[in-house]
């Protein structure tokens, strides 16, 4: 992996309520947003902020987990820390989950896993127009100078079988183990390992296993690689178009049954202006910007 600096330029109060009112979404209730504290670097800081979420919390029962990501989410948010949005996965399930993902997750309480009812809980509390201004955030502050506009297969090979298993995802089969590449340059929102079966919040998607998350500033979505059996990147990283991001695996609740693995599961959201929403690609129109 290539440990460029991640290179943000300066985003004010005005930078943001500026491009809200350009996206035809004006809030008077919310406050000036602030420059967001401590902007990442790759190669890393010692000097992080106390308030970060901290790795060690996934080694507690879950129950003293919930509690822990839920208030730390809020932190990050009230302090407009956008920037370090990437240490809480919770938050950023919140960030890039399309709306309607998660407006069913609202609904359909009570919820089988702890990792859906902790993103329902920050996302309950968040202020409402927090999705819109990290999407800002990362919009105009990623300097696109650095990020190439070509365009790349996840995987050797494209099979995605007979028909098609979700309506906004696709299973893409190919033995485990296989490489799996990024479809776009970008910035690495999510990047987990260490899924295992008895432990629901190992990783922030019970059911989603060792994830990847890439947002690419030049389609202005985000892409989603589920199911890997290794993460050979890390969140807060610059990633290159065809760059090795992890490999096929399978972990993840459905993913890990008997005959249920050899295949990647990939999602691509993007903010739509007009809706203000995160809105999933429909799996068809997906599988046609694979070619």
């Amino acid at each position: 992996m290539d440990r460029r600096k991640f290179i943000f330029a300066g985003l004010g109060a005005l930078g943001i309520e500026g491009a809200r009112r350009s996206l035809g979404k004006e809030n008077p209730e919310n406050k000036a947003v602030t420059d967001s504290k401590g902007l990442n670097e790759l190669e890393g800081k010692s000097n992080e902020p106390d308030y970060l979420a901290k790795p060690e919390w996934k080694a507690l029962p879950e129950n003293e987990q919930m509690p822990l990501w839920v208030n730390n989410a809020l932190e990050l948010a009230n302090r407009r820390d956008y920037a370090n949005f990437v240490s809480n996965p919770y938050l950023m399930s919140c960030m890039f989950y399309s709306d309607r993902f998660l407006s069913q997750a609202s609904q359909a309480r009570p919820h089988e896993d702890s990792t859906t009812e902790t993103v329902v809980k920050i996302l309950e509390k968040l202020h409402p127009p927090t999705k819109q201004d990290f999407f800002i955030f990362l919009r105009q502050s990623l300097s696109k100078e650095f990020v190439s506009q070509n365009r790349s297969l996840p995987l050797k090979s494209i099979n995605t079988g007979e028909g098609l298993n979700h309506s906004d995802a696709l299973d893409l089969f190919i033995e485990e183990g296989e490489e799996v590449a990024s479809i776009t340059s970008g910035y690495i929102c999510l990047a987990e390992s260490g899924w295992v079966p008895n432990n629901k919040m190992s990783t922030s998607s019970w059911k989603g296993g060792n994830t990847v998350v890439v947002y690419s500033p030049h389609e202005q979505c985000f892409y989603r690689y589920c199911h890997l059996e290794t993460v050979e990147c890390r969140a807060g990283q610059m990633v290159k178009s065809g760059e090795k991001i992890g490999t096929v695996g399978h972990t993840g609740l459905n993913a890990s049954m008997p005959g249920h693995g050899r295949h990647l599961h990939l999602e691509r959201n993007s903010f739509n202006n007009k809706l203000t929403q995160i809105v999933a690609t429909r799996a068809d129109n997906l599988k046609n910007l694979l070619g």
